[in-house]
């Protein structure tokens, strides 16, 4: 940080010059704590207390592995479904994390949530199309012109 500038490093190794006149926000990750949050594709055929049963389990898991547990710093919350999408709905879950945790809280979180829901039998959902083809009105209602 300079009088004209604040130099600052991606997380990709790129450093980026930004002139103090132009900061107008500033996002801080590495503050008290963090949410490493998921948002899930389930397929429909899921019902949402199985899905809701095997996140807790995945939780219960987060929590029993060494590395893990003392990056947790509140239980696992399961936020509800957030979307209603074409083949799947979206499920969004959180837990409350140490700062800067979040990514590597969440990779493992996904991980866990993979095998666990394969485990299960259900499987990840995939885009799906239903196509209908009609005839003309005629055709369709058997009814001649």
């Amino acid at each position: 940080m300079t009088l004209r500038h604040v130099r600052l490093r991606d997380g990709e190794g790129t450093v980026h010059f930004i002139p103090n006149s132009s900061i107008t926000t500033v996002t801080n990750y590495s503050r008290e704590f963090a949410y490493a949050v998921v948002d899930m594709n389930v397929g429909y055929k899921t019902s949402l207390g199985q899905a809701y049963d095997i996140i807790k389990s995945v939780d219960a898991e987060l929590r029993a592995d060494p590395e893990l547990s003392s990056k947790l710093l509140d239980e696992l919350e399961i936020l509800g479904v957030t979307t209603l999408g074409d083949s799947s709905f979206v499920l969004r879950i959180r837990v409350k994390v140490r700062a800067l945790e979040q990514w590597g809280v969440k990779r493992a979180m996904l991980a866990k949530l993979k095998d666990a829901f394969k485990q299960a039998g259900f499987d990840m959902p995939l885009p799906q199309r239903v196509i209908h083809l009609s005839r003309d009105e005629a055709a369709s209602t058997g009814k001649s012109a």
